[in-house]
């Protein structure tokens, strides 16, 4: 009985070491990337003008939004289908580029963009690729894909910029992706195409999708929106507050991504989950009393960053609040009340912009970027009451 127990004891320190092996490796890898690509914004922020810079923010909106739809496997189902072995990826791989097609000819249409659609299929091949590393829990592969990845967004995008100039930008970005084809052919040559299986996971897959499209649509519309309310130069100056704000909320993105993988399998994380909404509270006190100082000094043309920071970081507080919530929704395959959320914190969003956009300028759409973060929050935490 005593070695079955001491059998069992070592069991549970091992499962702890390597759950706790892969949140390191998550957190280290995306703090390390998002180290990386924000110090090639914040350098370009530096030696370019706000208009420029909101021109580049623009295009990728719209690469963003065309991504979205394209997206039929998103990270979120390519995550929590993968960690139960449905073996759905090569399937949900052809649908996604075949959707990606489509979009590509919309966004050229419309548009006219060619170089566009080079981020459009960036953004689907990272995104399947990361999501199957991650649900297969192989967190080193995806620290090396992750950081290489983010190694080339900073040489191409420096080197496309002095050789073309801000159009060279957005084709950078793209061509920095590539190297997720290497997992995407090896996923075909592995697994066949199984239909079958897609079928019955439609409702969960479906609901992903649509969740995908509204979490895209409230990432992006502001961008969208704000530059025949306001111009390039204003949404240069909010592209930054957004890149720093999100810098801060990268603890949340990194817990998000373990604790989705358990939530999936019924690992509930509760004392883990409880100290990061804390942690986020520290944060946003510090980013109130720092920020302020700081930013005058590095970035002074972004003049406008300096007076809405402060708010827009309070919105780290209920980000925490929803990716936990996101977390177990989805992890339990119940993506209805996380959709409906976005597309409630979505219309806060549409209507925030252009209302108090439009009445109160700069302090209304930071207001606006707090209270979309407010209302899911909320959302979330009624529903998860009602429904016990």
């Amino acid at each position: 009985m005593n070695d079955y127990n001491n059998k069992n004891k070592w069991q549970k320190i091992k499962n702890i070491f390597f759950a706790l092996k892969g949140l390191v490796i998550l957190g280290l890898s995306n703090t390390i990337g998002s180290a990386i690509t924000s110090i090639f914004w914040f350098y370009l922020a530096t030696i370019m003008q706000p208009e420029g810079y909101g021109e580049i923010f623009f295009l990728i909106g719209i690469a963003a939004m065309a991504f979205n739809f394209a997206n039929i496997g998103s990270e979120n189902t390519m995550v929590v289908l993968s960690a139960k072995g449905k073996k759905l990826e090569p399937t949900l791989n052809t649908l996604s580029l075949i959707f990606g097609v489509i979009s590509s000819f919309i966004v050229i249409i419309i548009f006219g963009e060619i170089h566009v659609t080079i981020l459009i299929f960036g953004y689907i091949i990272n995104t399947l690729s990361l999501g199957y590393l991650i649900g297969k829990k192989f967190y080193s592969q995806y620290s090396i894909f992750l950081l290489s990845q983010k190694i080339l967004t900073v040489i191409l995008g420096i080197s496309f910029f002095y050789l073309f100039g801000v159009d060279g930008i957005i084709p950078a970005l793209g061509i920095s992706y590539l190297g997720f084809l290497i997992i995407i052919i090896k996923l075909y040559r592995n697994t066949s195409l199984n239909f079958k299986e897609l079928k019955r996971n439609f409702n969960f897959i479906w609901q992903n999708y649509l969740l995908k499209i509204v979490g895209g649509a409230k990432d992006n519309l502001d961008k969208l929106i704000i530059v025949p309310l306001m111009g390039f130069a204003f949404l240069g100056n909010y592209a930054l507050a957004v890149q720093l704000v999100t810098i801060l909320a990268l603890p949340n993105a990194i817990l998000f991504q373990y604790i989705l993988t358990n939530d999936a399998v019924k690992i509930k994380n509760k004392n883990l989950k409880k100290y990061f909404l804390f942690m986020n509270a520290g944060i946003v006190i510090l980013a109130i009393i720092f920020f302020p100082l700081i930013i005058p000094e590095v970035f002074p043309q972004f003049s406008e960053v300096t007076e809405i920071i402060g708010i827009m970081s309070v919105s780290l507080i209920f980000n925490a609040i929803v990716t936990i919530k996101k977390s177990e929704l989805l992890g339990d395959e119940k993506s209805k009340p996380v959709m409906i959320g976005g597309i409630i914190s979505t219309t806060t969003l549409v209507l925030g912009m252009i209302i108090l956009g439009s009445l109160y300028g700069i302090y209304g759409v930071a207001i606006t970027f707090v209270l979309t973060q407010v209302v899911h929050a909320i959302f979330l935490l009624l529903w998860v009451k009602k429904n016990n």
